[in-house]
């Protein structure tokens, strides 16, 4: 009863001492007119001001749906202004308000499940995900991973196993962010075609509703121009990105940064990450195809997505807190090693922690920046570690 009381009172405390930044940063700061990205008030909330801007007018003309009036770079999906095109009908600070309340909403419920499932009554690891810093940025920026962090706890623990429940939720999580699509792979490597065709059917009806609400040229933009030049884009070329692509332009190529890297050999960057990202990839479906645990299996396969993906900012790695907190119960409830525990936890922190980058442009210095892109390895051999020992006991 104390525990509960005492979980009760964090959450709440958490709940507004988020309300309380957020009120104070956001509505206190001045107006924003004409799409215009300067005042201080849209670094807050800048992901959710980029999209509500450009949807509002994402039938005249396409291309403003790529925000190419408020001089940023928009790499999403197309279809993803369905998720938004409701917020439109409300002004930009309500909007903003109403997104908030569903993000944190969102997370809490997120948090709630991973207790029941994982935690039980640990306080310490409970408070640690509820303030998990890269869920706390992605709310405050105004970014979906929220919601794709849900969709995929959702979908984890789906006791009832419902195809086309689990087809929409894996649906809205590309729709959202098309690199949800290496989940497919999840599907395949368990020869569960029928779940992966039921995926196929509801991405192509999406896309063929979305048409009604989206100019189709916004698709012809987005895979002739936008898709092709994402991996040379600026949010690639950039000290806060975590990704193996772009810890490989930091060290062999250019950045916006200014930075001078080990070796200027831009030609390896590509092949290299490709490369890197082909053996992450390859080893997980192996390592898949003997489990027949769903939530082992989701859990690995959203570590190597974000292994995988070029662009992994720190709010990114919200997605993580679901893997971090099952690696932890699988851990604790069967007789691993001191040492993989020891491991978790410096993953855990590597993840969860974040610092300025600014000095960090020459030589050596530019493997500092990506502590989040270790912790992820990190995580994913021990996953690897627990999936070995797993396979060799089904084996014996």
């Amino acid at each position: 009863m104390f525990l509960m009381k005492l979980r009760t009172l964090i959450t709440i405390n958490v709940f507004w001492l988020i309300g309380i930044v957020y009120t104070n940063y956001f509505f206190l700061q001045p107006e924003t007119v004409d799409g215009d990205c300067n005042p201080p008030r849209v670094e807050l909330f800048k992901d959710f001001f980029t999209q509500y801007e450009a949807v509002k007018a994402v039938n005249i003309p396409p291309e403003y749906f790529y925000a190419k009036k408020i001089n940023v770079f928009n790499p999403y999906f197309p279809p993803v202004a369905m998720l938004y095109r409701p917020f439109t009908i409300f002004p930009y600070k309500t909007a903003a308000f109403i997104f908030f309340l569903i993000n944190i909403s969102a997370y809490l419920y997120t948090v709630e499940i991973l207790r029941r499932n994982f935690l039980k009554d640990n306080i310490i690891l409970y408070s640690a995900a509820l303030l998990f810093p890269p869920a706390l940025n992605t709310i405050f920026i105004g970014n979906n991973n929220i919601i794709i962090l849900l969709a995929l706890t959702l979908l984890c623990f789906n006791k009832k196993n419902s195809r086309m429940l689990n087809a929409f939720l894996l649906t809205a999580a590309i729709i959202i962010k098309i690199y949800s699509f290496i989940l497919l792979l999840y599907y395949l490597s368990k020869k569960k075609y029928k779940d992966f065709i039921y995926v196929l059917i509801c991405i192509t009806i999406f896309a063929a509703v979305s048409i009604l609400v989206i100019n189709p040229e916004n698709y012809s933009i987005y895979f002739k121009q936008i898709s092709p030049n994402y991996k040379n884009a600026w949010i690639v070329k950039n000290l806060g990105n975590h990704s193996f692509l772009s810890l490989s332009h930091k060290l062999f190529g250019n950045t916006i940064d200014e930075t001078i890297p080990i070796v200027y050999y831009p030609g390896i960057i590509f092949p290299l990450t490709y490369l890197i990202s082909f053996i992450f990839l390859a080893s997980t479906f192996i390592l898949t195809l003997k489990n027949n645990n769903n939530s082992d299996n989701l859990n690995l396969y959203i570590v190597t997505m974000l292994l995988t993906f070029g662009v992994t900012w720190n709010h990114t790695f919200a997605l993580l807190i679901m893997p971090l907190i099952y690696c932890y119960y699988l851990l604790t409830n069967n007789s691993y090693s001191g040492r993989l525990k020891l491991l978790f936890y410096i993953s855990f922190l590597l993840i969860a922690l974040d610092f300025n980058k600014d000095n960090l442009k020459t030589g050596y210095q530019l493997l500092l920046t990506c502590p989040k892109l270790y912790g992820t390895i990190i995580l994913y051999f021990i996953y690897a570690r627990i999936f070995t020992l797993a396979n060799k006991k089904n084996t014996i």
